[in-house]
């Protein structure tokens, strides 16, 4: 039989550059991506499903959003596309089409002038309900200076637009070019780590005295000084989620209010991620250790995030981290390319201890985690070009897969997963991306 792990896809900037000057013939190098996230919200729902060649029906099309950002300034959107399913070519169950839809800016970012780059990209759906009408899609990244940029973009419609049933050929299409909607800049900041937290877990708990009044949605941002700072973004969450606080119409926190600061004296930050089903952060840090913060209290007024562990297992830096996906597991990649798994599902102050580790996963640093949906498995990718999948009970038999794309062109950046577990995409110091099929 075959593996359902294949590359589907490469999307290679360098063949869409123009020539570094006239007459010149070359190509100038293409900016390094460094971030790639699928989006919760899908580009559209189709409304019906198709009919293949002996009139069997066929599911609908999978149509998902990414968002990859890089060393140019523009967080491009796609639209992915599953091809239709032939009765003479069943491969092509596999094969998708990518549509570039939208360029998002920054507020002030003109075409041709010069920018900082996108060093850290999070996205979420402002709405966890299971309305698919509902909610916005929030984008929230930061600039190596620590200015960060927050876009919104609606929910598609239910049916699928006209483009995508026409047959026309979406290459030709023109992005959009979309502004920031909001800007703010946090002061200190590395510049290269934040993330959103949850919008599932409801309005935040901190110290700033209008978290719950008026909920937003809030994202942690690594500093300079090793603290962790809790901001809001101004993007309000959607009234289902802000519970019953009678303050659905107000406006939310403004955006870079501080709602908690945490670990300050510790180590420059170099990854953050929030565990999905409890207030939890997970912190790494350039000395290799691992800090987890709760909420000490249920009360949103008083209660504030306090270190519940510190991890001591990487004498490295550890740039990779991520919950899988029941957060049962917390797992950290460092610059010896050693991954550790830690057993997440314990009470309150009690400790999270090490169950597996992985030596040599990567032959350099480990850049980036992201999880399956499953449960039990996990990509990773590292500086040496390569993008691993693994299962957190086979650890001692090695990667279940290893794509080697990136081998030899540089480092993978950035790796995510979507929703279904079907699709991994990883970014590349070259600046391309490939998406690959995970199914087994």
């Amino acid at each position: 039989t075959m593996s359902g792990y294949r590359t589907l896809h490469r999307e290679n900037r360098a063949d869409q550059l123009p020539a570094a000057a006239a007459g010149s013939g070359k190509k100038r190098p293409p900016p390094p991506l460094w971030s790639a996230k699928f989006s919760p919200c899908r580009q559209a729902a189709i409304s019906s499903a198709g009919t293949g060649a002996a009139g069997a029906t066929n599911p609908p099309p999978s149509l998902q959003r990414l968002l990859t950002s890089g060393a140019d300034g523009i967080i491009r959107a796609y639209r992915l596309t599953d091809k239709v399913v032939s009765a003479t070519s069943p491969l092509d169950a596999t094969a998708v089409k990518i549509c570039h839809t939208d360029s998002l800016v920054g507020t002030s970012q003109t075409d041709g002038g010069l920018s900082l780059g996108y060093s850290a990209l999070d996205v979420v759906r402002n709405y966890a309900g299971s309305d698919r009408s509902a909610g916005e899609e929030v984008v929230v990244a930061t600039n190596p200076v620590g200015c960060v940029q927050v876009w919104t973009r609606a929910e598609q419609p239910a049916t699928a637009d006209d483009k995508e049933n026409s047959g026309a050929d979406e290459t030709q299409q023109v992005a959009k070019t979309v502004k920031a909607d909001l800007e703010f800049t946090i002061q200190g900041a590395t510049g290269t780590t934040l993330a959103i937290r949850p919008v599932a877990l409801g309005p935040v708990h901190g110290s700033h005295p209008k978290a719950k009044q008026r909920p937003a949605i809030v994202a942690a941002v690594g500093c300079l000084d090793g603290s962790v700072q809790i901001v809001s973004t101004g993007v309000g969450l959607h009234p289902g989620e802000r519970g019953a606080s009678g303050n659905e119409d107000k406006d939310p926190v403004e955006a870079g209010t501080v709602h908690d600061k945490l670990g300050t004296g510790s180590v420059v930050p170099t990854s953050l991620v929030w565990s999905k089903s409890s207030d939890t952060l997970a912190v790494g840090r350039k000395d290799g250790t691992v800090d987890l913060y709760c909420c000490s209290s249920d009360d949103y007024n008083d209660g504030s995030y306090r270190r519940l562990q510190r991890l001591l297992c990487h004498p490295k830096p550890v740039r990779g981290l991520t919950f899988t996906s029941d957060d049962a597991l917390l797992i950290s990649g460092d610059d010896e390319g050693t991954l550790a798994v830690h057993d997440a599902v314990r009470p309150n102050k009690t400790a999270v201890g090490l169950v597996g580790a992985v030596l040599h996963a990567h032959s350099s640093y480990v850049l980036d985690l992201a999880p399956l949906p499953d449960g039990k498995r996990f990509a990773s990718v590292g500086a040496d070009g390569l993008v691993n999948v693994w299962d957190v009970g086979m650890l001692n038999s090695g990667a279940v897969h290893t794509f080697a794309e990136g081998k030899g062109t540089g480092m993978v950046w950035g790796v995510s997963t979507t929703s279904d577990g079907r699709r991994i995409v990883s970014v590349h110091d070259s600046g391309m991306f490939v998406l690959y099929s995970a199914e087994e």
